[in-house]
């Protein structure tokens, strides 16, 4: 019977747990000892200092809004569009840089990237034989607007008139002539 009195077994209990203690104490382990962090270390390290205003309250600046420009640039750079964003500048700025007159002549067609070539179309041949006498003063005004290594050549083409009409139902004679003025 004395093997199954509950008192007794308690007390056999609590007195392996001070021998072990007892043992452990003689052997140099601390019984009370520090809980290590489980998570990062990082976040035991020393705290970031706060960034205040000068007037003392906590500085949230860069939740502020900002300009697109601002946020757009670092990252035209660093993809490399900003020759591509200066062609497309180009086209849609063309009255500005050639001026009121030679605008309403003419328009761009397309840029060649690989060539750095800009294709422009005037609306009548006399204005595009004008235009090619010209071509010089346009190549540095569009230099200084856009930038030097953006358009090397410029080609200026006479206006398009259309395919040619063939066919047996076709009246013959001289055909379309680029006589717009």
């Amino acid at each position: 019977m004395n093997d199954k009195d509950p008192a007794r077994g308690a007390q056999q209990a609590k007195d392996a747990v001070a021998e072990t203690l007892k043992a452990l104490q003689r052997a140099g382990a601390k019984t009370q000892g520090e809980v290590k962090p489980v998570a990062s270390k990082n976040r035991y390290l020393k705290p970031r200092p706060m960034v205040t205003r000068l007037d003392g309250r906590l500085d949230m600046s860069f939740r502020d809004p900002k300009f697109i420009g601002d946020v757009l640039k670092p990252e035209i750079a660093r993809r490399g569009w900003g020759k591509d964003l200066a062609a497309a500048r180009l086209a849609n700025e063309w009255d500005m840089i050639v001026g009121p007159e030679i605008g309403r002549h003419t328009f761009v067609i397309k840029y060649e990237k690989r060539r750095r070539e800009l294709h422009v179309q005037c609306d009548s041949t006399s204005f595009a034989s004008t235009l090619r006498l010209m071509q010089a003063n346009i190549l540095s005004k569009i230099a200084n607007h856009v930038g030097p290594d953006v358009v090397e050549q410029l080609k200026i083409l006479n206006p398009d008139v259309g395919p040619r009409r063939s066919g047996r139902l076709r009246v013959r004679g001289r055909g379309q002539r680029d006589d717009y003025g």
